[in-house]
């Protein structure tokens, strides 16, 4: 296991450089670089322009990381928790609810980079997503993701909404499968033991 603490307000390309340069200095890490040729989706801009407010460091207010869970509502409509986060890619707050049977989550960002932005969605694909808005600010940002959906009286899975492509629409952002040439990481050696600290 890897134990390490980052500075308060440290970016996610900040912690990512100590983290490499922890890896070279530690672990011995040797790579070189190579180019493949794979298909990804592309974060774009809309032809409409992005619908994304832009915000600054003074605007920005750290979460209390307290839990604040709440049960409300009845049936298949019911707001079941709401936490308060501080993560890599900005202060991040996360609530679930019951919208219709289908478990909804909603990630909210009150500073986010297009970035981390890109580097979030890649979870909810099969393909990667890379930045390609041009965009170098950072911006409230909110995704809808739906899950946990039980099957109908027959036993059928019922197909989740992809909630998640709908919000990255709402901020005035499309995702584009495309091929582009992809620059990889081959690892040459690294140690098996980290030296002392």
């Amino acid at each position: 296991d890897i134990i390490g603490i980052a500075p308060k307000r440290s970016s996610s390309e900040q912690i990512s450089a100590m983290l490499r340069n922890m890896m070279l200095d530690r672990f011995k890490l040797t790579w070189h670089s190579d180019s493949k040729t794979s298909q990804v989706y592309s974060l774009t801009v809309s032809p409409s322009g992005p619908r994304m407010k832009e915000v600054s460091d003074g605007t920005i207010q750290e979460p209390d990381e307290s839990p604040a869970v709440n049960a409300t509502g009845s049936g298949d409509d019911r707001r079941l928790s709401s936490n308060s986060i501080k993560s890599p890619a900005g202060p991040l707050r996360l609530s679930t609810a019951r919208e219709g049977g289908v478990l909804v989550s909603t990630f909210v960002y009150s500073r986010m980079s297009m970035a981390d932005l890109s580097r979030f969605l890649s979870q909810f694909f099969e393909l990667p997503v890379l930045d390609s808005t041009g965009l170098t600010g950072h911006y409230e940002v909110t995704i809808r993701k739906a899950g946990g959906l039980q099957p109908d009286l027959s036993g059928n899975a019922i197909p989740l909404p992809d909630l998640v492509t709908e919000s990255v629409n709402r901020l005035g952002l499309w995702l584009v499968k495309k091929r582009i040439s992809v620059d990889k990481i081959v690892i040459d050696h690294i140690e098996r033991k980290p030296t002392e600290n």
